[in-house]
């Protein structure tokens, strides 16, 4: 290929990526593939780079480059690397950018430069002339001109290279060590210096200035870098940015502080928040870089200030839900660093306090539904659910009350908007029958925890804040609107759990109230003759759901005096609460499979129940009453969706009816549904798919519900060898049915307990004679599924 040179290189390039005939590609390919090798001529590179103007070309070169460079940097000199990167690689770039080339191969070309660069790091001597060349760039090109847009996109893109590491070309570019070497040998001086270009490009951007999304651009992933260079799951987690010391004097600068702030309240939409999610990085600096309590003080007070004077900009910038999320971020940080003990002692801690309560009221009275009422609301609330927090965890014996009357307020209105605001038709019914959507859930739970977590600052005003407020509406608005009674459940099932736990004696009454009205509020809903179908929708059913989990974790088991005094209030005993548990979560074991989320709905139900009757003592459950038709006659059972949700089902069946001491009479008799149906099959009475493979889920579950019973578990087994021959006939009838192999196999799979590295293994209750026939079994029954699944392939392919 070298013989034949660029020419050669461009024509296979253009079959590899634009003709139609495979052979053609492969063949191109297969030429092409030398290029990546360590023994391809540098100059053939070069040459490339220097003359080629096709896409194509360039596309793979970009990606070939960096492999060759990776395997053979340790035989090239620091000017030989140079030559490469700077001249060839940096040269190509820019005439392609200067000739108007399409933006995936500019794009392509960028990121190979900048992981030539990143290879470069690695070891030293580092080649710095990388960096250098846009840099140098920069200050000699006038503000504005292309190469001077050049090369703050190629900037950007560096930093983002070492900023990030990309495991899934570990083997192929750089492993997680080697990228932390890189990181960590660039971070400290030449991001440094790449930050302060940018910050001299700030200063004089305005707003007509046409390299301004590349300016902030460039300071957003300088801020953000990645200074620990770990991995960005376990990043996000942390409550503050590791900057270098070097970096503090221009962190700290009033003068670059000024320019960054200034300049973000200067600039429009979108260009504000992206300078703005670069500055959530410097509102949380690590307390280590400052060297005492008065630095850190002044910084505090100029950062508060700043924040307080970002409510108060006019251009409309604070009715954007992405901007204020931002905002919010940002005021969050600093509370997650330094906390609230330190922050009350700031001149600017209140004023920031009361504007953003402002923001606050008026963010979280949207009516859910409308913009802003999803992840911004729920930034808010998550900000002031930090605040909260963080005070409980700094009371004194003499707390002042500073921002209690603010919190009430905010909590008011979020209640208001979210239950009692009947007016505004927010959301379309038929979202909530049929809605799956992703950002309505997480915003729904994550804003009903904060609401909680904000109530424990001072849980019996609370509670009695939102039993006073809904009092003041009658339940029948409520009850005829499928948001608010989704949200009513939401909400006081998160109250139940921190809240409610922790209530005494003076709490009692506001518990029986708001716990009483939600429990007539399901009771009505199920009783009424004219049923919404929105009432019944995915929304409100998870909501309650949530609800009754919360309930039966609280107060199950309750022995103190105030939670004993509640049930007793609410329910009169604790019987009657599990009948109100089971009845409000049973009914859903008869949704259909074409209902939304029907899946989800139906095993949080069964998951439910089966808790709920865990805790139950065997008395108590002598009383309680749940009728069910046979498993193969519900809905759920006539679907493939949700055919295995017999499992859980069965799962619950047996905490239902169980009672104590256990016997083995007690599990046969539950058992005999099942070998009922097994009966059938082995008669040919019944052989479809769907009914086999539906009390082989109904196996499983009997086998998790055996399991945790201990004792039973070795009769189980025993009475899971004695029916050996149904599971033997079933895949001689059936083993081609990959839904019956499949549901099997589940089974068999609970028999055993699951080791390391996928390997199975009987549980020590099977150490017996017993084990052994069920190892005999399990052999000879696997034996039958390779039988019948893999022997017979060849067969059914030929027909």
């Amino acid at each position: 290929m070298e013989n034949h040179g660029v020419a050669e290189v461009d024509l296979l390039a253009e079959q590899l990526y634009a003709d139609p005939d495979p052979t053609v590609r492969r063949r191109a390919q297969a030429s092409l593939g030398v290029l990546a090798k360590e023994e391809t001529d540098s100059h053939l590179y070069y040459a490339i780079l220097r003359q080629s103007n096709s896409q194509y070309t360039l596309l793979l070169i970009a990606q070939s480059i960096v492999s060759w460079f990776r395997s053979t940097r340790k035989w090239m000199s620091l000017e030989e690397q140079r030559e490469l990167i700077v001249v060839h690689c940096g040269g190509c770039l820019t005439r392609m950018f200067d000739t108007g080339a399409p933006k995936h191969v500019v794009s392509s070309l960028l990121t190979a430069y900048a992981r030539l660069t990143k290879l470069s790091f690695e070891n030293e001597p580092f080649l710095e002339a990388a960096v250098d060349f846009p840099l140098e760039m920069l200050i000699r090109e006038q503000k504005g001109s292309s190469a001077a847009v050049l090369s703050l996109m190629l900037l950007n893109v560096m930093v983002q290279e070492f900023s990030r590491h990309d495991s899934s070309k570990s083997q192929t570019y750089l492993s997680f060590v080697a990228h932390r070497h890189c990181s960590g040998n660039f971070g400290e001086g030449p991001l440094l210096k790449i930050f302060l270009a940018a910050l001299k490009q700030l200063e004089g951007i305005t707003t007509d200035s046409v390299h301004i999304s590349e300016v902030v651009k460039l300071l957003e992933s300088c801020f953000t870098f990645d200074f620990r260079a770990i991995m960005m799951d376990e990043t996000e987690g942390l409550p503050f940015s590791q900057f270098p010391p070097s970096w503090k004097s221009t962190l700290l600068n009033k003068q670059e502080l000024g320019t960054i702030w200034g300049q973000h309240a200067r600039l429009p939409y979108p260009h504000c928040a992206t300078l703005l999610s670069g500055i959530v990085n410097i509102c949380s600096l690590h307390r280590t870089l400052f060297d005492s309590l008065e630095e850190r003080g002044e910084y505090l007070e100029y950062t508060l200030t700043m924040l307080t004077e970002v409510t108060m900009i006019q251009d409309g910038r604070l009715k954007i839900p992405h901007y204020v999320e931002l905002f919010a971020e940002a005021c969050t940080r600093v509370l997650t660093s330094f906390g609230y003990r330190e922050l009350r002692l700031l001149k600017a801690f209140e004023p920031w306090v009361n504007a953003l309560s402002i923001l606050s009221v008026e963010v979280v009275s949207i009516p859910f539904g409308q913009e802003g009422s999803f992840s911004t609301a729920s930034s808010i609330l998550s900000f002031w659910a930090t605040l909260t927090t963080s005070k409980r965890r700094s009371y004194h014996e003499a707390s002042e009350r500073d921002i209690e009357d603010v919190v009430t307020q905010l909590l008011q209105n979020f209640v208001k908007a979210r239950i009692c605001n009947f007016e505004v038709n927010a959301v379309d019914p038929n979202f909530l029958i049929n809605g799956d959507s992703h950002d309505l859930n997480n915003s729904v739970i994550a804003q009903s925890a904060s609401y909680a977590t904000i109530c424990l600052l001072e849980p019996l005003k609370c509670l009695s804040d939102l039993v006073t407020y809904l009092n003041q509406h009658f339940v029948s608005p409520i009850l005829s609107s499928p948001l608010s009674t989704g949200w009513l459940f939401y909400l006081v099932g998160s109250v139940v759990g921190p809240v409610v736990a922790a209530v005494e004696e003076g709490g009692v009454t506001s518990c029986s109230h708001l716990l009483s009205f939600v429990v007539w509020c399901s009771t009505n809903r199920l009783r009424a003759g004219d049923r919404d179908p929105a009432m019944f929708g995915p929304f409100v059913e998870c909501g309650l759901l949530q609800f009754l989990t919360h309930l039966q974790t609280v107060f199950s088991g309750a022995r103190q005096a105030p939670l004993a005094t509640i049930v007793t209030n609410v329910f009169g005993n604790h019987s009657r609460m599990f009948q109100f548990i089971l009845d409000s979560a049973g009914h859903n074991l008869l949704r259909g499979a074409e209902d939304a989320r029907a899946v989800e709905i139906i095993r949080t139900s069964a998951a439910v129940i089966t808790a709920a009757c865990r805790d139950a003592t065997p008395g108590l459950l002598q009383d309680l009453t749940f009728d069910l038709p046979p498993f193969s006659e519900l809905p759920l059972a006539q679907s493939e969706r949700t055919y295995k949700l017999r499992t859980d089902l069965m799962k619950a069946l047996w905490f239902i009816r169980r009672s104590e001491p256990t016997t083995y009479e007690q599990m046969t008799s539950y058992l005999s549904g099942i070998e009922v149906n097994m009966q059938q099959t082995l008669n040919n009475e019944l052989t479809s798919t769907s009914f086999v493979a539906g009390w082989l889920r109904d196996l499983r579950g009997a086998c998790q519900a055996m399991n945790e019973e201990g004792n039973l578990f070795s009769d189980f087994l025993e009475w899971v060898c004695g029916h050996s021959h149904v599971f033997v006939d079933v895949l001689n009838k059936s083993g081609e049915s990959p839904v019956i192999v499949n549901a099997l196999m589940r089974f068999l799979c609970e028999l055993v307990a699951t080791g390391r590295y996928g390997r199975f293994y009987l549980r020590p209750s099977g150490n017996s004679a017993v084990g052994l026939v069920l190892f005999v079994n399990l052999c000879a029954f696997i034996e039958k599924a390779e039988e019948a699944v893999f022997f017979r392939l060849p067969y059914r392919l030929n027909c």
